[in-house]
């Protein structure tokens, strides 16, 4: 009773009207303490050095599972079924506002002269760090942009997953079904598999002009020493061992395109955003489901979510 207490505390709970001010922590603090409360019987189980001081250790061991389904049993009801109430009431009243065309047409073009800036730039003195951290940036986003991939899909990926060669459609029998634009494109995208959410493999694609910026990204790699030799990652700042970080860019870069609202230019709302313009296409089955799969969606989110 004194750990729900100081829950509904925690979550800014106003018994008047019914409300939490921070209504998901309220409710997280459940499975948090069902998880700790694992860990403590697993290490009296193991009777691990941490707990020596605690002279009756089966006593402890029944009064932590005790605890612990008081907390399964009864979390929801205390806590948890108001707390996602109010959460969901907030998210219907909240209206979902997304990027237009324009505003990503004008953060594209900004960020394309700072790519195409430092791309020449780095022609003339393949030194020049302020420029080799324009380029990873340009790169960065324009490649989330492209794909409309979430951040983490892309800011991971490695070196020597780009550098992998997978050759385009060699079987004649795929290539006779492929229109005459189809044919160019498949010699025009450099296609790269790497991990993405949940472990699901994910395909990135990269145009010719984003094939330039990384070209010299790893040509400067090559032949200087900006970047460590053992910083794995494609898309990696000067003088660190870290990756770039795909949220921190385009927040950058929003605010510096002049664009009127740049909080609506973010992975998350491009995503949404592609998605949700797809559905005027009115794409048959198939299409939907390859949609879905390279956005790394399943058929039911895709269907039921941005319809």
């Amino acid at each position: 009773d004194i750990v729900i207490a100081r829950a509904k505390k925690i979550g800014g709970d106003d018994a008047t009207t019914k409300t939490y001010r921070a209504t998901s922590i309220s409710a997280h603090i459940g499975p948090s303490l069902q998880q700790a409360s694992e860990l403590l019987l697993r290490l009296l189980q193991k009777k691990d050095p941490c707990v020596r001081d605690i002279v009756d250790v089966e006593g402890k061991i029944k009064a932590v599972k005790r605890f612990r389904d008081l907390v399964a049993s009864q979390w929801t009801t205390e806590i948890s079924s108001l707390a996602f109430k109010n959460l969901n009431e907030k998210k219907w009243n909240k209206p979902v506002i997304l990027p237009l065309t324009k505003d990503i047409l004008q953060f594209k073009t900004y960020v394309t002269q700072i790519g195409d800036i430092a791309l020449a730039q780095l022609n003339e003195n393949n030194t020049n760090a302020k420029q080799y951290r324009n380029i990873v940036d340009a790169a960065l986003i324009l490649t989330i942009l492209y794909n409309r991939k979430r951040i983490g899909d892309v800011q991971y990926t490695l070196l020597d997953t780009y550098l992998k060669h997978f050759s385009t459609i060699n079987q004649e029998e795929c290539m006779d079904a492929l229109s005459a634009s189809e044919k160019i494109l498949t010699t025009h995208y450099k296609r790269v598999l790497t991990g993405g959410k949940g472990f699901k493999p994910i395909v990135i694609l990269f145009p010719p002009n984003l094939q330039q910026y990384v070209n010299m990204i790893i040509e400067v790699r090559q032949k200087t020493d900006l970047v460590p030799e053992k910083n794995p990652y494609l898309f990696a700042y000067p003088k660190t061992e870290r990756w770039a970080r795909g949220d921190v860019a385009i927040r950058k870069y929003a605010t510096k395109a002049g664009i009127k609202d740049p909080t609506q230019i973010s992975s998350n709302k491009l995503r949404k955003q592609i998605a949700t313009v797809m559905q005027i296409l009115n794409l048959n089955p198939q299409e939907t489901e390859q949609f879905a799969q390279f956005m790394g969606h399943t058929e039911k989110t895709h269907n039921e979510f941005y319809k």
